[in-house]
């Protein structure tokens, strides 16, 4: 009984809608982790010039001038909280980097044959990244950058534990043509390469995904285009992203996905929307809303610091 508990929660834990039973594991994977990049709808694959782009596109990261800071707290559906925090530090022609995201379950009651409490059961999922991403020179002349992410992976509910190791691929580039007055920004990502994780007895596929954005600025307003599949679920996930200066300081934000990360229409008519606020240059508040309907409305708060 107790492991049919515990293989219910563990599906719960990796499908956070528990609506949907495709054969992958660590599915918070998927979830959009800054407030900026989700308030875009997530697509930010090619604009990717932020220390959280380490979770959609590493190769971004080349992007960065000074040593940035960030850190995400996001209410989730269903009494689930997603933490992030992340690092950046250029060198010459190159960035290192690191981020921690860290999901956690509300306590769940647990029940014996007769329907008894028991107690209360812990579920929780991790995972640690370390990033490099660095310019790709030909002949002495900039055509992009590459980025390379190493994911260790964690997912544990009471005593039982499952681990993961796995890859993340990114590439940026700048493309200018006749027609258009700027250039336009292409990225490209492949996430979550690796071996599959085992829970129990049980083995899944971990999210692997590849991202394919377009981005361009036209003035004080940023758009943005991406599309993601899901290899192993056969799932597109079309995204499209607006971000508005009026200042140098505010940015407004909309964005749209026809997906959530479940792969259904849960979040109403698939709009989201936020905003930033820069301050002194270096401090940056950014928030985002996503409604769900029925399972509640996210928010999410990240703040950052480049020094």
């Amino acid at each position: 009984m107790k492991r049919i508990i515990l293989a219910l929660i563990f599906y719960f834990s990796t499908h956070l809608s528990s609506l949907v039973a495709e054969n992958t594991s660590a599915d918070f994977l998927k979830i959009n982790i800054g407030a900026r990049q989700t308030a875009m709808g997530g697509a930010f694959c090619a604009i990717a010039d932020d220390v959280t782009t380490i979770n959609l596109n590493p190769a971004g990261l080349t992007q960065l001038k000074q040593k940035e800071i960030s850190a995400t707290h996001t209410k989730w559906i269903v009494d689930t909280n997603i933490d992030f925090i992340g690092i950046a530090i250029p060198l010459k022609t190159s960035v290192v980097g690191g981020s921690v995201v860290y999901l956690s379950h509300a306590e769940i009651e647990a029940r014996d044959d007769n329907q008894q409490k028991i107690g209360t059961f812990s579920a929780n999922d991790l995972a640690t990244t370390i990033s490099f991403s660095k310019q790709l020179l030909v002949n002495g002349k900039i055509l992009g950058s590459y980025g390379v992410n190493t994911k260790l992976i964690r997912q544990q509910i009471e005593t039982e534990q499952s681990f993961g190791i796995a890859f993340d691929l990114g590439f940026l580039t700048f493309v200018s043509l006749p027609v258009v007055r700027h250039p336009i920004s292409i990225g490209f990502s492949l996430q979550n390469i690796g071996q599959k994780m085992k829970f129990i007895k049980e083995e899944y596929d971990l999210p692997l995904t590849t991202s394919l954005g377009l981005g361009y600025r036209i003035g004080m307003i940023n758009f943005a285009l991406d599309l993601k599949y899901r290899l192993y679920e056969g799932k597109t996930i079309f995204s499209f992203g607006t971000e508005y200066f009026p200042t140098k300081f505010l940015s407004l934000r909309l964005g749209y996905t026809n997906k959530d990360i479940t792969g259904q229409n849960y979040n109403l008519l698939g709009f989201c929307g936020g905003f930033g606020i820069k301050l002194f240059n270096k401090y940056q508040i950014d928030y985002s809303f996503l409604p769900y309907g029925v399972l509640g409305d996210t928010h999410k708060f990240s703040c950052s610091l480049k020094f």
